[in-house]
C-alpha cells in the first residue's frame, strides 16, 4: 500500500511538473509511477537480502519509512491538482486502457514468474542447492511486485482523482486488504488452471461483486459492504481449512 501511494505521488508530481496536466500526462504518470514502484520494490528487496531478516519484518519497516516519505512530500495533504485533469479523465472514461494494462500484466507475469520463481517458492533450500541464484531472483521479484503496486497506485489515483498523502502508522495497509479475498479465491481457482489466470478470474469476480454493491448503493452501505466482504473471506477460509 505504501509503495502504491508513494509511487503514484512521485508519478503525479513529476508528470504535472513536465506537462502541467496536459495531453499525455496520464501516460507519462503511468510510466513514471511504474518505474518509481520498481525502484521502491528493489530497495525493499535489497534491505531483505542484506539484513537477512524475515520478509514480514522488512515489509513492516519499509511501510513505515515509505509512509513517512509520502507524508513529507505531500505535507500530509491530499494530492488533487496533479491528478485532476482532462488526460486522467480520458483514461478512466473508457475501459480499453485498463484492459490493455491487465492483458500486458497477465502476459508478463506468466513469462517472468517462471520455473526459478516456482522452485524458490516451493523449496528454497533445494532450489538454491540446484544452482538457482536466490538473491538476484529475490530482488527481481521485489522489483516486479513494486512495479505492479505502482500500477495499483496509478489506477487508484485515476479512479478516485486524489491520493491521500497523510497515511501514517500503517494507514496505507488498507489497500492491501482489498486483495485478500481475491488472493484466496485465486489460489483456489489456480488448482484447475494457470495460477496467474486464477488470480485474474478472482479479481474479475470481486469487481463484479463491487459493481453490484455500487448499483445497490442505496440499500447496501459502505459498512455493510465491508461486513459482507469479511464474512465471505471468513467463510472461504473455513471452507479451505475443512476441505
Amino acid at each position: 500500500g505504501a509503495m502504491a501511494s508513494l509511487s503514484a505521488v512521485v508519478g503525479a508530481k513529476i508528470s504535472y511538473a513536465v506537462l502541467g496536466g496536459g495531453s499525455g500526462s496520464a501516460a507519462l504518470m503511468l510510466v513514471i509511477t511504474i518505474a518509481a514502484g520498481a525502484v521502491l520494490g528493489m530497495v525493499s528487496g535489497l534491505i531483505y537480502v542484506t539484513l537477512r531478516i524475515p520478509p514480514i519484518i522488512t515489509s513492516l519497516g519499509v511501510t513505515l519509512i515509505y509512509e513517512g516519505v509520502l507524508y513529507t512530500i505531500t505535507s500530509g495533504k491530499y494530492v488533487m491538482t496533479e491528478v485532476q485533469n482532462s488526460s486522467m479523465s480520458g483514461f478512466v472514461g473508457t475501459c480499453i486502457y485498463a484492459a490493455i494494462i491487465i492483458a500486458v500484466v497477465l502476459v508478463l507475469s506468466i513469462l517472468l514468474f517462471g520455473y526459478d520463481y516456482n522452485a524458490l517458492k516451493n523449496g528454497q533450500k533445494v532450489a538454491v542447492n540446484t544452482g538457482i541464484k536466490e538473491i538476484p531472483n529475490a530482488i527481481g521479484c521485489y522489483g516486479i511486485c513494486g512495479a505492479l503496486m505502482g500500477i495499483v497506485g496509478f489506477l487508484n489515483a485515476a479512479r478516485s482523482t486524489t491520493i491521500n498523502g497523510g497515511q501514517l502508522n500503517f494507514g496505507s495497509i488498507s489497500i492491501m486488504f482489498t486483495a485478500f479475498l481475491p488472493m484466496f479465491i485465486g489460489s483456489y481457482i489456480s488448482r484447475y488452471s494457470n495460477e496467474k489466470l486464477g488470480f485474474l478470474l478472482a479479481a474479475v469476480c470481486m469487481s463484479l461483486l463491487n459493481s453490484t454493491f455500487a448499483v445497490l448503493s442505496n440499500v447496501v452501505t459502505a459498512s455493510m459492504q465491508s461486513i459482507i466482504n469479511a464474512v465471505l473471506l471468513m467463510a472461504f477460509l473455513i471452507y479451505l481449512n475443512n476441505e
